[in-house]
């Protein structure tokens, strides 16, 4: 995330600039290059929770690939282009200031729904991404910094999990 988030940013802030190849495009190319940049950060955070996951469970001797993961990964699979969806019709309607917060907001709700063994961390990283919507709801300047805050809570998480 951390990384989408920057790159996005370097994206739009070419666009508004006369030296960068970026601001030769057109505004749906643009478009499309950062929908290709939120779908590779899906898939590439996919792959990054699959390996993770799959580490943990041979060492465990389980199977990666059982009934709970078929599961997450089918509801997940809907749940991100509902959001998808979500983002892309407020970008189409021009609520640019609101696609970053729906993001958020929407992203901890799919948190909560994904948390089936009621991990009490799961539920402070949603309450956390889903205040860090609602600040950028009402900062719409700061987006990139709380796509970031998001990114290293999820860090802080991950270490915090781990140990």
């Amino acid at each position: 995330m951390l990384l989408g988030a920057t790159l996005i940013k370097a994206v739009l802030t070419g666009f508004i600039t006369d030296d960068s190849p970026f601001g030769f495009l057109s505004i749906e190319n643009v478009e499309v290059f950062i929908g290709v940049i939120i779908v590779l950060l899906f898939f590439f955070s996919l792959l990054a929770v699959f390996f993770g996951s799959r580490r943990t469970a041979r060492k465990l001797g389980h199977n990666v690939w059982n009934a709970p993961s078929k599961k997450s990964f089918w509801l997940l699979l809907p749940l991100f282009f509902l959001i998808y969806l979500i983002g892309y019709l407020l970008l189409e309607n021009g609520y640019f200031n609101y696609i970053v917060p729906a993001f958020l907001i929407c992203y901890g709700f799919l948190l909560s729904a994904l948390n089936y063994n009621k991990y009490t961390s799961l539920y402070v990283l949603t309450i956390i991404s889903i205040f860090i919507g609602f600040f950028s709801l009402f900062f719409p300047s700061y987006w990139q910094y709380t796509l970031m805050s998001l990114g290293l809570a999820h860090i802080v998480f991950g270490v915090s999990a781990k140990n």
